[in-house]
Protein backbone atom coordinates (compact mmCIF):
# COMPACT_ATOMS: atom_id res chain seq x y z
CA UNK A 1 0.00 0.00 0.00
CA UNK A 2 1.31 3.62 -1.08
CA UNK A 3 1.97 5.94 1.90
CA UNK A 4 -1.28 8.12 3.25
CA UNK A 5 -1.73 11.21 4.68
CA UNK A 6 -3.00 12.00 7.80
CA UNK A 7 -6.16 12.79 6.60
CA UNK A 8 -6.57 9.85 4.63
CA UNK A 9 -5.06 7.75 7.17
CA UNK A 10 -7.78 8.72 9.43
CA UNK A 11 -10.84 9.04 7.19
CA UNK A 12 -9.68 5.50 6.81
CA UNK A 13 -9.48 4.94 10.08
CA UNK A 14 -12.94 6.23 10.64
CA UNK A 15 -14.52 3.96 7.73
CA UNK A 16 -13.09 0.91 8.76
CA UNK A 17 -11.03 1.35 5.65
CA UNK A 18 -7.42 -0.44 5.28
CA UNK A 19 -4.45 2.00 5.70
CA UNK A 20 -0.50 1.87 5.98
CA UNK A 21 -0.33 2.01 9.42
CA UNK A 22 -2.00 3.21 12.08
CA UNK A 23 -2.92 6.58 13.40
CA UNK A 24 -0.35 7.68 15.85
CA UNK A 25 -1.55 9.67 18.67
CA UNK A 26 -0.95 9.70 22.41
CA UNK A 27 -4.15 11.14 24.18
CA UNK A 28 -1.77 12.55 27.14
CA UNK A 29 1.64 12.51 28.85
CA UNK A 30 1.54 13.39 31.88
CA UNK A 31 3.86 16.07 33.65
CA UNK A 32 5.51 13.25 36.05
CA UNK A 33 6.51 11.74 32.86
CA UNK A 34 7.77 14.61 30.64
CA UNK A 35 9.88 15.62 34.01
CA UNK A 36 11.52 12.05 34.63
CA UNK A 37 12.14 11.95 30.72
CA UNK A 38 13.87 15.22 30.89
CA UNK A 39 15.63 13.87 34.18
CA UNK A 40 17.32 10.90 31.75
CA UNK A 41 18.31 13.06 29.10
CA UNK A 42 15.33 12.53 26.39
CA UNK A 43 14.64 15.83 25.71
CA UNK A 44 17.81 16.57 24.28
CA UNK A 45 17.68 18.82 21.48
CA UNK A 46 14.66 20.68 22.55
CA UNK A 47 15.77 24.22 22.66
CA UNK A 48 12.60 25.72 24.32
CA UNK A 49 12.29 27.49 27.51
CA UNK A 50 10.57 25.70 30.13
CA UNK A 51 11.03 28.27 32.89
CA UNK A 52 7.59 30.23 32.89
CA UNK A 53 5.72 33.26 34.27
CA UNK A 54 3.02 31.83 36.34
CA UNK A 55 0.42 33.27 37.38
CA UNK A 56 1.56 34.45 41.14
CA UNK A 57 -2.45 33.61 42.45
CA UNK A 58 -1.29 30.31 41.56
CA UNK A 59 1.40 29.57 44.20
CA UNK A 60 1.45 25.35 44.43
CA UNK A 61 4.55 23.93 44.02
CA UNK A 62 2.92 21.61 41.94
CA UNK A 63 0.93 24.10 40.16
CA UNK A 64 4.53 25.80 39.48
CA UNK A 65 5.50 22.44 38.15
CA UNK A 66 2.53 21.79 36.00
CA UNK A 67 2.77 25.24 34.22
CA UNK A 68 6.62 25.11 33.86
CA UNK A 69 6.50 21.45 32.01
CA UNK A 70 2.67 22.20 30.00
CA UNK A 71 2.65 25.93 28.91
CA UNK A 72 -0.53 27.29 28.11
CA UNK A 73 -2.18 26.45 31.84
CA UNK A 74 -0.73 29.14 34.17
CA UNK A 75 1.37 30.91 31.55
CA UNK A 76 1.45 32.41 27.91
CA UNK A 77 2.95 29.85 25.63
CA UNK A 78 6.61 30.96 24.05
CA UNK A 79 7.79 29.41 20.67
CA UNK A 80 11.38 27.75 19.97
CA UNK A 81 12.81 28.57 16.68
CA UNK A 82 11.37 25.86 15.05
CA UNK A 83 7.33 26.94 15.85
CA UNK A 84 7.06 24.49 18.66
CA UNK A 85 5.02 26.22 21.14
CA UNK A 86 5.81 23.41 23.91
CA UNK A 87 7.53 20.18 24.73
CA UNK A 88 4.85 17.91 23.80
CA UNK A 89 4.78 19.29 20.39
CA UNK A 90 8.47 18.71 19.96
CA UNK A 91 7.75 15.36 20.90
CA UNK A 92 5.07 14.89 18.66
CA UNK A 93 7.42 15.62 15.80
CA UNK A 94 10.97 14.67 17.08
CA UNK A 95 10.57 11.71 18.57
CA UNK A 96 7.56 9.86 18.06
CA UNK A 97 6.29 11.07 14.76
CA UNK A 98 2.23 11.30 15.60
CA UNK A 99 0.36 12.38 12.88
CA UNK A 100 -0.69 16.25 12.91
CA UNK A 101 -3.97 16.56 15.35
CA UNK A 102 -7.41 15.74 13.49
CA UNK A 103 -8.84 18.08 15.62
CA UNK A 104 -8.78 22.03 17.20
CA UNK A 105 -9.86 23.67 20.24
CA UNK A 106 -13.20 26.02 19.37
CA UNK A 107 -12.94 27.92 22.73
CA UNK A 108 -16.34 27.70 23.79
CA UNK A 109 -16.38 25.99 27.13
CA UNK A 110 -19.04 22.91 26.83
CA UNK A 111 -17.09 21.52 29.69
CA UNK A 112 -15.18 18.20 29.77
CA UNK A 113 -13.94 16.88 33.26
CA UNK A 114 -15.38 20.11 35.00
CA UNK A 115 -18.68 21.70 34.10
CA UNK A 116 -18.57 24.84 32.28
CA UNK A 117 -19.88 27.24 34.74
CA UNK A 118 -19.75 30.93 33.90
CA UNK A 119 -18.75 31.71 36.58
CA UNK A 120 -16.69 29.17 37.83
CA UNK A 121 -16.78 28.20 41.63
CA UNK A 122 -13.56 29.63 43.55
CA UNK A 123 -11.24 27.05 43.89
CA UNK A 124 -10.18 26.80 47.42
CA UNK A 125 -9.43 24.31 50.35
CA UNK A 126 -12.02 24.44 52.67
CA UNK A 127 -9.88 22.66 55.69
CA UNK A 128 -6.77 20.14 56.14
CA UNK A 129 -7.27 16.51 57.52
CA UNK A 130 -3.95 15.03 58.29
CA UNK A 131 -2.50 14.76 55.35
CA UNK A 132 -4.86 15.54 53.03
CA UNK A 133 -6.77 18.60 51.95
CA UNK A 134 -10.68 19.00 51.67
CA UNK A 135 -11.10 21.47 48.50
CA UNK A 136 -13.78 22.65 46.41
CA UNK A 137 -12.90 22.82 42.89
CA UNK A 138 -13.85 24.78 40.14
CA UNK A 139 -16.60 22.86 39.13
CA UNK A 140 -17.96 23.27 43.14
CA UNK A 141 -17.27 19.83 44.05
CA UNK A 142 -15.80 18.58 47.39
CA UNK A 143 -12.86 16.48 47.36
CA UNK A 144 -10.05 14.85 49.19
CA UNK A 145 -6.55 15.12 47.85
CA UNK A 146 -3.26 15.05 49.28
CA UNK A 147 -1.98 18.15 50.25
CA UNK A 148 -0.42 20.71 47.87
CA UNK A 149 -1.60 18.04 45.02
CA UNK A 150 -4.65 18.81 42.74
CA UNK A 151 -6.35 16.00 40.27
CA UNK A 152 -5.15 16.33 36.59
CA UNK A 153 -1.25 17.53 37.33
CA UNK A 154 -0.40 14.79 39.90
CA UNK A 155 -0.98 10.92 39.16
CA UNK A 156 -4.12 10.53 41.48
CA UNK A 157 -7.22 10.51 41.75
CA UNK A 158 -9.09 12.51 44.35
CA UNK A 159 -11.86 11.30 46.29
CA UNK A 160 -14.76 12.78 45.71
CA UNK A 161 -17.17 13.62 48.84
CA UNK A 162 -20.07 16.20 47.53
CA UNK A 163 -21.73 17.05 44.03
CA UNK A 164 -22.13 20.73 43.63
CA UNK A 165 -25.76 19.59 43.34
CA UNK A 166 -27.76 17.38 46.77
CA UNK A 167 -31.29 19.41 46.12
CA UNK A 168 -33.43 21.39 43.62
CA UNK A 169 -32.54 24.73 45.90
CA UNK A 170 -29.19 24.92 45.11
CA UNK A 171 -29.60 23.54 41.84
CA UNK A 172 -32.48 26.65 40.95
CA UNK A 173 -30.39 29.15 43.22
CA UNK A 174 -26.79 28.52 42.27
CA UNK A 175 -25.97 26.08 39.63
CA UNK A 176 -28.38 26.59 36.51
CA UNK A 177 -27.50 30.33 36.27
CA UNK A 178 -23.68 29.36 36.08
CA UNK A 179 -24.73 27.39 32.89
CA UNK A 180 -26.60 30.07 30.94
CA UNK A 181 -25.49 29.80 27.21
CA UNK A 182 -25.69 33.86 27.05
CA UNK A 183 -23.61 34.33 29.85
CA UNK A 184 -21.01 37.36 29.26
CA UNK A 185 -17.81 36.04 28.52
CA UNK A 186 -19.02 32.49 27.12
CA UNK A 187 -18.00 33.00 23.54
CA UNK A 188 -15.41 35.93 23.72
CA UNK A 189 -12.81 33.52 22.14
CA UNK A 190 -14.82 32.09 19.48
CA UNK A 191 -14.02 34.50 16.29
CA UNK A 192 -10.29 34.02 16.60
CA UNK A 193 -10.41 30.01 17.60
CA UNK A 194 -12.65 29.50 14.65
CA UNK A 195 -10.30 31.34 11.89
CA UNK A 196 -7.76 28.82 13.73
CA UNK A 197 -10.39 25.74 12.36
CA UNK A 198 -10.28 27.44 8.67
CA UNK A 199 -6.49 27.15 8.74
CA UNK A 200 -6.41 24.23 9.90
CA UNK A 201 -9.04 22.45 7.11
CA UNK A 202 -7.10 24.55 4.57
CA UNK A 203 -3.46 23.06 5.70
CA UNK A 204 -2.58 20.24 3.14
CA UNK A 205 -2.48 17.00 4.86
CA UNK A 206 -5.09 17.68 8.00
CA UNK A 207 -8.13 16.46 8.68
CA UNK A 208 -10.29 18.82 11.19
CA UNK A 209 -13.08 16.84 13.06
Amino acid sequence: MSSMTPAERLRATYAFQPVDHLVRKEFYISPVTIERWRNEGMLEGYTGNFSRETDPAKTSKMRERFSTIFPGHAAVPRFNEKGYKNVLEWLAKEKFNYDPLGSCNIKVDLGWVELPFVPPYEEKVLYTQGDYEIIQDISGGKLKVFKEQRPGMDEFMPTYLKSVVSSRQEWEGDVKPRLDPGAPGRYDELEESSSEVERLRDRNGTFVI
